[in-house]
């Protein structure tokens, strides 16, 4: 196996305090890691980065890479950076132009795909462990409250509904033959659309 790039999606003055470089590999001291999946469409890849939840919130990054590119993507690679989100655990969502991200305290951000340019961010009042699904023009997301957020996937913020379940949902709901799975701590839905 050999590299044909590498990138590291913290932004510079994420890279170092006080002047000093902060170290990789030591949690709650160091930059963010890339935790959710990455998510490669038309080619470029979309990542989030985070830490684990128990050094608390901070600063996250959505990047955006040029896959078609070699070598280092630190400095010639980045299409664009979007640093307006706390630290996230989550995969992106991409759909029809647009890019769907969650973070740690909740807020799902809607960006345009091509340019980063935020859209709209929604607020679900509690911390969101799992992505979002993009599914039927619907963006789902569940956050450690129960809530079961839907909004439309589209550039400006329409909330369809909000589902409070049994107990905190930090599993990415899954949409499949027509069914909607959503888990929770305690239980796993199967919701379809009533026959007409």
């Amino acid at each position: 196996l050999r590299t044909v790039w590498k990138c590291d999606c913290n932004p510079p003055e994420y890279r170092a305090r006080n002047g000093k470089q902060l170290p990789y590999g030591r949690h709650g001291e160091g930059p963010s890691e890339v935790i959710g999946t990455p998510v490669y469409c038309e080619n470029r890849v979309y990542v989030t980065i985070g830490q684990d939840t128990r050094h608390g919130p901070g600063k996250g990054a959505l990047t955006c890479i040029d896959a078609t590119r070699t070598g280092d993507l630190s400095r010639t690679g980045v299409v664009w950076q979007y640093t307006d989100l706390n630290r996230s655990f989550c995969t992106p969502s991409v759909a029809n132009g647009l890019v769907f991200a969650g973070d740690v305290r909740g807020g799902i951000h809607c960006l345009d795909a091509a340019t980063g340019r935020r859209y709209w961010v929604h607020e679900t009042g509690g911390q969101m462990m799992s992505s979002t699904l993009v599914a039927d023009g619907k963006v789902y997301a569940g956050n450690g409250r129960g809530l079961l957020t839907v909004l439309a996937a589209g550039k400006q913020r329409k909330v369809l509904s909000e589902v409070r379940l049994d107990s905190a949902l930090h599993a990415t709901p899954v949409a499949a033959n027509g069914v909607l799975f959503v888990a929770s701590q305690r239980y796993l839905y199967a919701v379809r659309k009533a026959a007409r």
